[in-house]
């Protein structure tokens, strides 16, 4: 009986792995379509991937205290050109919280001080986009708000 138990427990978590790329690539769809519905033209678009609540609450306070993330600092070296060369892009991630903190340590990871180029569509939720505002103000950023749930 408990060599059943494990192979089903073993057969429901294989089946567990893949379903998150699959609804991983229907988020990211949805982000994207949301973004271009509020823009015209084309833009790049970065998602940031969830890990969950607790592993994304963890990612956040190490990014506070420890730099920026690998991948704040992709983001950062996307975005780092546009002080001289126009750049449209769209960032969200399920987690708008983490999705925050990885712009916030992109802009710091350019090490410029203006990013006058830059117009950067958050799809996210309320709170993330007042904070983002003011952050992509004081490097002359243009910001875009698209509410996603």
């Amino acid at each position: 009986m408990k060599h059943v138990l494990l192979a089903s427990l073993l057969i429901l978590l294989s089946s567990m792995q893949m379903q998150p790329a699959t609804a991983q690539n229907s988020d990211v769809q949805a982000r994207s379509q949301a973004a271009a519905k509020a823009v015209s033209g084309n833009f790049n678009f970065f998602y940031v991937p969830s890990s969950g609540t607790i592993a994304d609450l963890t990612f956040i306070t190490t990014s506070k205290t420890k730099g920026p993330s690998t991948i704040a600092k992709q983001l950062g070296k996307g975005i780092g050109h546009s002080d001289t060369e126009p750049l449209l892009v769209a960032v969200s991630g399920p987690s708008s919280e983490k999705t925050v903190q990885v712009i916030q340590d992109a802009i710091k990871s350019t090490g410029k001080k203006s990013l006058p180029k830059l117009t950067l569509i958050f799809v996210g939720n309320d709170d993330g986009a007042k904070t983002l505002d003011a952050d992509l103000k004081a490097v002359d950023a243009a910001f875009v708000y698209v509410h996603y749930p």
